[in-house]
């Protein structure tokens, strides 16, 4: 019996250790993530992953209806890598809290009323949505994109060193602007459209204009814009010189895929931030007459390369402005119907079925109105775009502010930021911006001097 039973213990020892084994295991496989959830690394990388994710545009598409997409609605609930990392940095922020009372992260909601309205007039008018699911597909980006927001400017106002934040969030989306460009500008002779990864879509060049990640050589003309102004404020901070050498790459690229883009609303909206910038910058004597000049010579010289298709898009546009009038007059006949709260986000092209009748006199080019501002107001009621119009004109109005300091960091990085959303807003009269590389963009740029603001009027109530 003794002879049996010696192998049955050895082997039920065995058993046991291997049992505490992969318990152990298990709880190190458990505990370990949540662990990297409360490294700041980690935390950076995974902001950098949702910044550098605004022009590879990763995007999954569920519940995808391709007819409303075919005039201009979201067609379907986006999940990205920004989708990811915005989860992933708000479960880290639940991890800190637990485990680090004395470091538990703050949302600062009252920075950002304006945002907050404009989304719960959003939400107010899903109640008259035409087609509630078809909001719900709108909404589910909205929200992503206000707690990316919510998150720029909690990193920047609780970091130990707030102007090395900005410097980081500044240096991916101007990292970001040279992957795009260095694409568009390396594939400017395909002719067909292919993927990444089964994810990054990279779009031909139209008969003229370009493609890239981002899709419509609109949409892309407005992420450059929203980009350059920025830059140049960056490059004022006088960082040092592989950073300025990075700045140098992203606006020299940018200045030449914007002009491949053939977007004249994107023309129009770089030279109203180029112009405030540097009217402002030569003001103070932060600048020289030679830097514009540099700048109108280089303008100048990438006009001159692509002189025969921007001729030609400025002096015909076959027919593309004439045939935006039918649809700003329904636009605003559909905002005389639902003045209140609207016909519900990304409910305009449902809407547009009861005015059907009106397009034979038009035209066959049935589309979304190319007009961002009657687009809320037509969507969200009047209440969604007084909100919608005070978030932009108080990102503008911080920017100013924090130039008014006359701060060698803050002040430069106010005023590019300010010059592009009031470049941004001449945009919008001609265009809708509903997809996720505006938003994104727009709104991660406008968390910057929300923060900026806040710090300093913490340290002025402090002092």
């Amino acid at each position: 019996m003794s002879v049996i039973a010696q192998p049955s213990a050895f082997f039920g020892r065995a058993a046991t250790r291997a049992r505490r084994i992969t318990e152990t295991g298990l709880v190190w496989a458990a505990c370990v993530p949540v662990i990297l959830l409360t490294r700041p690394l980690v935390q950076q990388a995974l902001l950098g992953m949702a910044l550098l994710d605004i022009p590879l545009q990763m995007n999954v598409h569920v519940a995808y209806r391709p007819q409303p997409v075919e005039f201009g609605a979201v067609g379907g609930f986006i999940f990205s890598p920004t989708t990811v990392a915005v989860l992933a940095l708000y479960a880290s922020w639940l991890v800190t809290a637990a485990v680090r009372a004395a470091e538990r992260p703050v949302l600062w909601l009252k920075d950002s009323i304006a945002l907050l309205s404009y989304l719960g007039f959003a939400v107010i008018s899903t109640l008259s949505a035409y087609d509630a699911a078809m909001s719900f597909r709108e909404l589910f980006l909205l929200f992503q994109m206000l707690l990316l927001h919510l998150y720029v400017v909690a990193f920047v106002r609780s970091h130990r060193d707030p102007q090395q934040a900005v410097r980081f969030v500044m240096l991916l989306l101007i990292v970001g602007l040279i992957l795009e460009t260095a694409l568009i500008i390396g594939l400017r002779n395909s002719s067909q459209a292919f993927t990444v990864l089964g994810l990054v879509r990279v779009q031909p060049p139209g008969i003229r204009s370009v493609g890239g990640t981002i899709g419509l050589s609109n949409a892309t003309g407005a992420y450059i814009s929203l980009l350059l102004a920025p830059a140049l404020g960056l490059w004022l901070t006088r960082p040092s010189r592989a950073y300025q050498a990075i700045i140098a790459v992203a606006f020299a690229a940018g200045c030449v895929v914007l002009a491949l883009t053939l977007s004249r609303g994107a023309w129009i909206a770089v030279f109203t931030s180029l112009a405030i910038f540097c009217l402002a910058a030569r003001r103070r004597g932060l600048i020289t007459m030679g830097v514009p000049l540099l700048a109108a010579v280089g303008v100048l010289t990438v006009a001159l390369l692509s002189y025969s298709s921007m001729a030609a898009r400025i002096a015909n546009d076959e027919g593309s402005a004439q045939s935006r009038i039918p649809l700003i007059v329904t636009a605003i006949d559909v905002i005389k119907d639902h003045p209140v709260v609207g016909v519900g986000p990304n409910n305009y092209t449902v809407a547009l079925r009861q005015y059907g009748a009106m397009y034979g006199d038009w035209g066959n080019w049935v589309y979304t109105v190319h007009n961002k501002y009657l687009l809320v107001w037509a969507e969200t009621g009047a209440g969604g775009i007084v909100a919608f119009v005070c978030f932009l004109l108080l990102s503008i109005q911080r920017g100013r502010r924090l130039w008014r300091l006359n701060d060698p960091f803050v002040s430069p990085i106010g005023l590019g930021i300010a010059a592009a959303v009031a470049g941004h807003m001449t945009h919008m009269f001609v265009d809708i911006f509903n997809d996720r590389a505006s938003i994104q963009l727009l709104w991660t740029l406008a968390a910057l001097p929300v923060a900026l603001s806040s710090i300093h009027a913490q340290a002025i109530a402090d002092a």
